[in-house]
């Protein structure tokens, strides 16, 4: 996927990790369920976990997937 990944708003997000964007990094609990955690695995789980950020325009939560190519998007509904 591209750098950038576009809210339901229509708000452009930056993906980079490394540059004060806001994302957080979600983490399978097998990923790091180990006694020893090296870099090795450090750098596959950054590569493989999802992350999340709350577009700061509309608030709606956006779940990027890169490994499968999907984006999911949460809003809160007020009924």
């Amino acid at each position: 996927m591209s750098s950038w990944v576009l809210c339901i708003c229509g708000q452009k997000l930056n993906k980079n990790l490394f540059s004060g964007n806001q994302w957080k990094i979600l983490v399978p609990e097998e990923s790091i369920d180990k006694d020893t955690v090296t870099d090795s695995d450090l750098n596959c789980i950054i590569v493989k976990s999802k992350i999340s950020k709350n577009c700061p325009e509309c608030d709606c939560l956006v779940v990027v997937d890169d490994q499968n190519n999907k984006v999911k998007y949460y809003k809160e509904q007020v009924v």
